[in-house]
């Protein structure tokens, strides 16, 4: 879906997925930091108008997601894309999910980011990511960009 504002796809206008209106973040795992985890409206919530449309697209899809985002609920919105791309016969769509793995899929070998400034942060309080277990999130985003060069590699060359 689109998160900030409105997004286009081609001649297509997505409009805003938009956050609940009763919302109040926790406290992070990481002093300091917010939990924004479920400030988002559920899917059931959206209507069509605020999901981009990738079953429409010829291109092949790799999404990725991680078990321990606490932006967004990621592995529950890429398995809602997969139904949604085999409801319409999309078959080039692949999910891969990543155990312990916060919302940022950092580089290879650098820190793992677990919080961050935002602008939905107040001053001087960062948002919490997720990849609390910073061993484990570190091989998943070894392993995601790993998946992300295989998959270019076997399209593009």
């Amino acid at each position: 879906t689109s998160i900030a504002g409105i997004t286009t796809y081609g001649d297509t206008m997505i409009k805003e997925h938009g956050f609940r209106e009763v919302f109040k973040p926790k406290p992070g795992l990481v002093d300091g930091s917010l939990d924004f985890l479920g400030a988002m409206k559920p899917l059931d919530e959206v209507s069509d108008e605020c999901r981009i449309p990738i079953e429409q697209s010829e291109a092949d899809i790799l999404m990725i997601a991680a078990e321990d985002d606490h932006n967004f609920e990621s592995v529950q919105w890429a398995e809602a894309a997969w139904e949604n791309c085999q409801k319409f016969g999309k078959k080039n769509f692949s999910i891969k999910i990543y155990p312990g793995m916060g919302h940022a899929l950092d580089a290879p070998f650098a820190p793992v980011a677990t919080a961050i400034p935002h602008m939905l942060a107040p001053k001087g309080m960062r948002v919490y990511l997720g990849g609390a277990d910073k061993m484990t999130a570190s091989r998943s985003q070894l392993e995601g960009f790993n998946d992300i060069v295989k998959f270019f590699s076997s399209r593009l060359i």
